[in-house]
Order: C-alpha cells, then structure tokens, then sequence
C-alpha cells in the first residue's frame, strides 16, 4: 500500500513539474511576445521625425539615409493626398525642405520619375504650406 502511495505521489509530482513548467513556459513566451510588442511600438515612435541624429547610424528597414534624413520612395503613382496618406501609414510625411541645399542633395538619387513633396497651397491666397504647417518662404 505504501509503495502504491508513493508511486500515485511520484506520478502527481512529476505531473505537477510538468504542468508548472508549461505555466511558466507559456508565460515567459507571452512575456517575450509582449515585450516584443512594446519594443516594435518604442522603436516605430522613434522615426516620428524623420530626422538622423549624430548619433543615429541606420534609417528604419527600406529607407534611404540622405545626409542627416531618411527617405522612403513609393514607386507607384498615387494622387497627393494618398501619397501622404502612405507616408503616414510607415510613420513619416511627404518630403519636406528647409532649404535648396536639401533639395539638391536630394536630387540625384530621385532619377527622372517625378514625386510629390509635402508642400501644398491653401485657400485662394496662394498660401502655401509644407505638412508640418510651416508657411513656404521662397
């Protein structure tokens, strides 16, 4: 009776050891799961600006670092206002430039295709605006 006793109570250890290291695995995995999670969402909050640091070293995966910027290029025709729509979807904007100097660093890796840039006119005024609500200075 003993030796029965002890085999059933061998038998439910080794069962509850198996069980708890499931528990623990599948927790550890949803953890893992988790905190993978939260690091694609932390790491996609960080191309908000689109903007290289110094210290930044690599654009995000299938974008182009162009001096201190990353670029993107869609390469199928869309109207302006899908285009931002699609910048937007991968975290970005249309292009916008602070200078001529940015346009003209940017030019030789554009080709001959055309693009559309974040710049556009508001109201009958002639008002123009880059995406970020900036008014254009000629």
């Amino acid at each position: 009776m003993c030796d029965l006793m002890a085999a059933l109570l061998s038998i439910m250890t080794k069962k509850m050891l198996i069980m708890s290291s499931l528990i623990c695995g599948g927790i550890a995995f949803l953890l893992w799961g988790v905190l993978g999670l939260f690091r694609q969402f932390k790491s996609s909050s960080t191309y908000e600006n689109k903007t290289c640091t110094e210290a930044a070293t690599v654009c995000p995966k299938d974008w182009n670092r162009i001096g201190n910027y990353c670029f993107f290029q869609f390469e199928h025709e869309q109207t302006w206002l899908d285009s931002q729509t699609s910048c937007m979807t991968v975290y970005g904007s249309l292009a916008i430039f602070n200078s001529k100097e940015e346009v003209e660093t940017l030019m030789p890796y554009l080709g001959s295709s055309f693009y559309w840039i974040g710049l556009k006119k508001h109201g009958a005024r002639d008002l123009w605006m880059w995406t970020n609500g900036i008014a254009f200075k000629n």
